[in-house]
C-alpha cells in the first residue's frame, strides 16, 4: 500500500494520499517513521517547523561584554568616592594621635614641671609603652610622621 501511495504522489494525485493518510490517522495514530515517508505535512508547515531555531543556553558574547562595561563604571564610581574618604581618614587619625600625644605631654608638664625632650622620654617615664614589637614599631612612627615643638610640648603632623 505504501509504495502504491508512492506512485500516486509522484503522479501528481497527492490529495488522495491526504485523504487515506487522514482516515488513517483516525483510526490508528501512525508515526512518521511507521509509514517510512519523509515528512506528510504540508509545505508551509514543515518549511517553518524545519527553519524553527534552536535557541542556545548560555549568555552571547554582547551580553558578557555589556556587563563587563557596566562592572567596570560601577567600580571606577566606587574608587572615585572611596579614595577621598581613606585620605580624610588618615588625616583625622594623624590630628587624634597628635591630641593624644599632646595630653600625654601636658601631664607629664604638670607632673614633672617641664616638658619632656623627645618621645622616648616619655617611654622612659611610663607614659607610653614599648614591650612589644607592635609598640616599637608605633613608637618609631610616631617619630617619623610627628615633629616636636619641646618649648611648648606640642607634637605636629609631619606633611608627607
Amino acid at each position: 500500500m505504501l509504495s502504491a501511495a508512492r506512485a500516486m504522489t509522484d503522479d501528481g494525485a497527492e490529495g488522495e494520499w491526504f485523504d487515506i493518510l487522514r482516515r488513517l490517522r483516525k483510526v490508528h495514530p501512525v508515526r512518521k517513521r511507521d509509514l517510512g515517508l519523509i515528512n506528510p505535512i504540508p509545505f508551509p508547515t514543515r518549511e517553518l517547523i524545519l527553519m524553527k531555531r534552536h535557541k542556545p543556553n548560555g549568555f552571547s558574547l554582547l551580553e558578557v561584554i555589556a556587563a563587563v562595561v557596566i562592572l567596570a563604571v560601577v567600580a571606577a564610581a566606587t574608587v572615585a568616592t572611596v579614595a577621598p574618604m581613606r585620605a580624610k581618614s588618615e588625616e583625622k587619625l594623624d590630628q587624634q594621635q597628635a591630641a593624644t600625644l599632646n595630653a600625654m605631654t601636658q601631664t607629664y608638664f604638670l607632673e614633672v614641671g617641664r616638658y619632656p625632650s623627645n618621645v622616648w622620654q616619655l617611654v622612659n617615664e611610663g607614659y607610653l609603652s614599648n614591650n612589644t614589637p607592635e609598640e616599637r614599631d608605633r613608637i618609631n612612627q610616631i617619630e617619623r610622621d610627628f615633629s616636636y615643638n619641646r618649648n611648648r610640648g606640642v607634637f605636629t603632623p609631619r606633611n608627607n
